[in-house]
């Protein structure tokens, strides 16, 4: 009964996730696909690496938070995510080369700009918006679009001895300060893939982070390509 209860909380969990993401999702409106528009890539300032789960029983745990977790998070926060991001785009840019004109440096990733605060109601209805003023930005971008990748959450899952990575990417006109199209997931890796927590190094963590990052790109960019 109990097992049948945790199964049940689990799938009431995913549904709701994927909810939220649908809620949150424009599609790449086909109008913009008859001729290749430019865009520049834009990466705010991403959060710490965070630790979302540790193995469950009391001992487990405590094990887990003395011997391994403190490795495994300096190894992650030791890494450099934004360039992670930029050399994921860069390899794959060409995917959208019809789409989209993506300029992709990091420079541009680090362009600094201004937004307002989300109202109350705003907050509610989409609490991953960016209001930016875009020509305010700097330095000034020149292209008439931003693909903006905005990072939530990333890190490390410490149960299943998983990396993940939580986003929000979304294409806002310049002009409009409008989006356009946006994309909101989750991706991490199976867990089978990895080692458990047990050596951890920094070109470990970023083995694992460059593999789920690649998968949140390729989400992304098939996407904005395969919309209709």
């Amino acid at each position: 009964m109990k097992h049948k209860a945790k199964m049940i909380l689990t799938i009431v969990i995913i549904a709701g996730f994927t909810i939220g993401c649908n809620s949150y999702n424009i599609k790449y409106p086909v109008t913009m696909k008859s001729k290749t528009v430019q865009a520049t890539l834009t990466i705010p300032a991403v959060p710490p690496a965070e630790n979302i789960s540790t193995p469950p029983g009391l001992i487990a745990a405590a094990i887990y938070a003395s011997q391994f977790k403190p490795a495994i998070m300096a190894s992650y926060n030791a890494l450099d995510l934004k360039k992670i991001i930029v050399d994921e785009f860069t390899k794959q840019a060409d995917t959208i080369s019809k789409e989209v004109s993506l300029v992709v440096s990091i420079e541009s990733a680090n362009v600094k700009i201004p937004s307002t605060d989300l109202t109350e109601a705003e907050q509610k209805a989409n609490e991953y918006q960016c209001k930016y003023q875009i020509s305010e930005a700097n330095p000034n971008l020149e292209t008439p679009y931003i693909l903006d990748f905005k990072v939530i959450r990333w890190g490390h899952q410490g149960k299943n001895a998983k990396a993940y990575i939580k986003y929000y990417a979304a294409m806002y006109d310049a002009k409009t300060n409008k989006a356009v199209w946006v994309y909101y997931d989750y991706n991490n890796e199976d867990p089978s893939a990895f080692s458990g927590n047990t050596g951890f190094t920094k070109e470990k963590a970023e083995k694992f982070m460059r593999s789920v990052v690649n998968e949140a790109v390729t989400s992304c960019l098939e996407d904005i390509k395969n919309s209709k």
